[in-house]
């Protein structure tokens, strides 16, 4: 069995050694935060499951801090499923209407349509705005970028974590499809493997993903 800190998909190296690159989505990030300034510092990152997402934002942060924003993260997903006491209170701070304070609203999917008015008319003094939703069609923001997911991206990555190991195409492509394109449950499947066997090899057995 690989101990955990020896193993090349542990979440913290995954934050550490493969970090957000616009050059996934064909663009880059001086085009990114001038399209973000040309729609008064407001945006919608679109995607499915797994497709980079949240990795966007933790690469964004630093790059807006670095402007003068204050990054504020809100995480909606199934045990936070709406905005509490606390995030409604923030909003009508002082602190909130300088024009600096930009908040960054992961998963405003589950904001109903009177909730999605009720934030957006509060959130409307803040200095920047983003949110993430699996839909690109959304009519909330305008779309900032859409991210991907193909089996070309996922062997890519596997490569840069663990480049001693050689997965085939075909191997890479129905672990992609297993999955559904959520990159981050493929590597997911990754860590298990070697986790359990010290060994990604096989990674699809008798067309399965392996657990």
């Amino acid at each position: 069995m690989l101990p955990a800190r020896s193993n090349p998909f542990a979440m913290d190296r995954l934050a550490r050694d493969l970090p957000f690159d616009p050059k996934w989505c064909g663009t880059t990030w001086a085009t990114l935060l001038s399209r973000l300034e040309d729609h008064d510092w407001r945006g919608l990152v679109a995607g499915i499951h797994g497709s980079g997402k949240s990795t966007f934002l933790d690469a964004l942060t630093p790059r807006l801090e670095a402007r003068g924003f204050h990054t504020h993260r809100l995480i909606l997903n199934d045990e936070k499923t709406a905005l509490d006491a606390a995030d409604w209170e923030r909003l009508a701070t002082p602190a909130a209407s300088t024009h600096r304070e930009f908040w960054l609203l992961d998963g405003a999917e589950r904001l109903g349509p009177l909730a999605w008015r009720k934030f957006r008319n509060a959130s409307g003094a803040l200095g920047g705005l983003i949110i993430t939703a699996h839909r690109s069609t959304s009519p909330r923001l305008p779309l900032l970028l859409e991210t991907r997911s193909t089996p070309e991206m996922l062997a890519a990555f596997v490569l840069s974590l663990a480049p001693e190991w050689h997965p085939t195409p075909s191997e890479i492509a129905q672990l992609h499809r297993q999955t559904q394109g959520n990159l981050r449950e493929a590597l997911w499947h990754c860590y298990d493997r070697l986790a359990s066997e010290g060994t990604v090899e096989p990674l699809i057995q008798q067309g399965q993903v392996a657990d």
